[in-house]
Order: structure tokens, then sequence, then C-alpha cells
């Protein structure tokens, strides 16, 4: 999503630009509408559903004053006109997302509810479904617009990879792991029953299927994120070793030490595609800010004066 591109950043950018360009007022214009970004309207309507998604679960005792609403609501906009710049870059390349690309998205997520869910799952949370739709196609025209428009225009070559390497060697090194399982239950003898048989080999979806009740959790995590009330024992253990039972006076529980890893360099081979996929986000990222400054200049973009702080709106040439 836009965010992804520093956000503020391109909030003050918008900002700036759109003082410089134009603004307008409700004379002669349809109803509801408080933008246009080259002739397309954006109407309140979209602010007031952003907003209001945004804002579900707002618990203050107290309204937002009207100048935090003025500083949402100009974020909102913001990247509403990113997002209308965005398609009207894809319509002029015959990008444009198609309702059978929308339709074919939408299946998969439906995919993955039971048959009726997926609206009972909307109408709980309060969402719109032509809201949802709608943002559904801002979604996919965003990445379209990554994936057709600026990412061909990404090159990254061997040499920046090892140069990013060789700067960097502190992201690419890896501290000591651990990977161990916690057998854990309130019942005692269970413990000690599924410690007999792991011993004796049993594998551990044998044991998940003989105890049903009992927690088994399978972890692998570096040494020094342990937690304290296992960081001992564990350290003490060799890989196949089993503690003796404890009680954390929740539950007894055993550990058992699957396998231990020493601390290591990343080679740069083993790096490589990590530090390609940093560069070509970071390129990306400086594409996107390009493209947003070069089509603001060259973008007619009107806004609402009632939209904008009066400190603000003194500074706008706004049309009669």
């Amino acid at each position: 999503m836009v965010r992804k591109f520093n956000f503020i950043f391109l909030y003050l950018l918008l900002t700036l630009l759109l003082w410089f360009n134009m603004a307008c007022n409700n004379s002669g214009q349809e109803p509801g509408v408080v933008a246009l970004v080259n002739g397309s309207p954006i109407y309140l309507h979209q602010l007031e559903a952003n907003y209001d998604f945004l804002h579900l679960e707002w618990g203050e005792t107290l309204p937002p004053s009207v100048e935090h609403l003025q500083q949402e609501y100009g974020q909102i906009l913001t990247n509403l006109i990113l997002y209308k710049l965005v398609e009207q870059e894809l319509a002029v390349r015959g990008l444009e997302v198609t309702d059978k690309e929308l339709k074919a998205r939408e299946e998969e997520v439906r995919q993955d509810y039971p048959p009726d869910e997926f609206e009972k799952i909307l109408i709980e949370e309060y969402i719109d479904l032509n809201y949802w739709r709608e943002q559904l196609r801002l979604r996919i025209s965003w990445e379209k617009f990554i994936q057709e428009v600026l990412r061909p225009r990404v090159k990254i070559d061997f040499q920046e990879v090892q140069d990013y390497y060789q700067k960097n060697l502190s992201e690419f090194y890896l501290p000591e792991r651990i990977k161990f399982l916690v057998f854990s239950s309130p019942d005692q003898g269970k413990i000690k029953k599924a410690l007999i048989s792991y011993k004796k080999k049993t594998e551990v979806e044998e044991l998940r299927k003989k105890f049903p009740d009992m927690i088994i959790h399978e972890y692998f995590m570096r040494v020094d994120q342990l937690p304290m009330i296992w960081a001992g024992e564990i350290k003490k253990l060799k890989p196949g070793e089993c503690s003796k039972i404890k009680n954390d006076k929740k539950s007894f529980y055993f550990l058992v030490v699957l396998k231990k890893e020493q601390a290591s360099l990343l080679e740069p081979f083993q790096a490589y595609s990590i530090i390609e996929e940093k560069l070509i986000q970071e390129k990306i990222r400086r594409l996107f800010l390009e493209w947003v400054e070069d089509t603001l200049q060259k973008a007619e973009i009107k806004i609402n004066v009632m939209l904008l702080k009066k400190k603000e709106s003194d500074n706008v040439r706004e049309e009669n």
C-alpha cells in the first residue's frame, strides 16, 4: 500500500504542491465532490467511509476536535488522490483494473470462507460490501502499478549486491539459535508417561495423538531471546536430550532440545536474494516518489477549500 513508501513524506509533498496548484469552492460543482483530479471527482462519501473504517473501534470519551478531523481527512484525501493518479496512469497505459480481474480476486478471497460467511463477517465488522470492493480495486491497481509500471524499470547488478553486503555485514550475522520442544500439562501423570514415551523414541505426532489434551509446541529461537524460565535448562541440554519434569505453578512440563545452531555469518550467495529484494524495494520507493513529484507538477488538482485549515487556505488561490 501507499504507506509502505513513507506516507508522511508523501502527505507533506502532496500538500505543498497542491498549495501551488489550485483550489476550488463549491460553486458550479457536483454536490458532494471534495476534490477533482484531472477532472475526475473524489466524493465526500469516500472520505467518510475511509474515516469510519479507520475508527471502527474508536473509544474516546470526547469527540475529535475540528483540527484533528481536518488533519485526518486531509491525510485520507491525500491517499485517495494518489490512488486516483495511479488509476489514471494505468488507464493511459491500458492497464486499468477490469471487472473480470476484480471478480476473480474477490472469488479468491471468498474461497477462504465457508458459503455465505463472507457477507456475514462484513456485516459484523460494519463494512459495506461496495466499499470493500472499492478498496480491493484500489489494492489491485496499486499492485499492478508497482509490478507493471515501476518494477520493469528497476535493474540490480551483482556489484550493487556485493557492495551492500560489505557495508552491512551486521545485518547478515545469525546469532546462536536452538530448536526445542515444550511438553506441558496440568496432569503430572500424563507428563511422566509422555516423557517415558519420548525417551523410547516415540514420534511427536504419535504423542500428540496419544495425549490430545497435552500442549506440545516446537520453537526455534535465538539463545539471547529464550524465556528466562527455560533458558538455563535449555542451554545445558545437548541435542536429543530431555530435561527433568518441572512445575511452573500452572502446569508440569519438560523440554527437549532438537538442534543447536552456532552463531554464523551468511555468505554472500546465501544473502543475495535478501539483498536483491531490499535493493529492489528501495529503488521502487525512489521511483515512486519521483513519479509522484513529476505527476503532481503536471496534474490539475482542485480541492474544496472547506477541507483546508484557515491558516493554510489563506495561501491558496481560489477559483471563482
